[in-house]
């Protein structure tokens, strides 16, 4: 008989970025035979300038039979502000993990700060 197991977790990762190139601020895995939904607060803050890049965004993932996981439905965006145009942030998936990814702007030194809160469906 399979059993459903229901999880609440809080997620937090802190990274430093110089560069205009995409890195991994935070990686969840989502385990098998699982149904995910992400909600992520991501905080970017450059202290020379000020400027700041705040998100708010929720993503639902399912993933069964050893196979990667998948995005269900669409990705909300519920706040997205950048003061500085070229800063941006990215949810995907990688390998079996759901991953935000930051930049910040050409010369840029930004402090970045994520938390997640998952909750999981995992049948057993």
């Amino acid at each position: 008989m399979a059993v459903t197991t229901q999880t609440i977790e809080q997620h937090t990762a802190t990274l430093q970025t110089t560069t205009t190139s995409h890195t991994s601020l935070i990686e969840i895995a989502i385990p098998d035979d699982c149904v995910a939904f992400i909600r992520y607060v991501i905080i970017g803050r450059q202290e020379s300038t000020g400027h700041v890049a705040i998100y708010h965004i929720s993503q639902g993932y399912q993933r069964s039979g050893g196979s990667a996981p998948t995005e269900k439905g669409t990705q909300t965006t519920d706040y997205n502000h950048e003061d500085d145009s070229g800063w941006d942030r990215i949810a995907d998936i990688s390998g079996n993990n759901a991953r935000i990814t930051v930049r910040g702007g050409t010369g840029d030194t930004v402090e970045w700060f994520a938390w997640a809160e998952v909750v999981y469906a995992v049948t057993t």
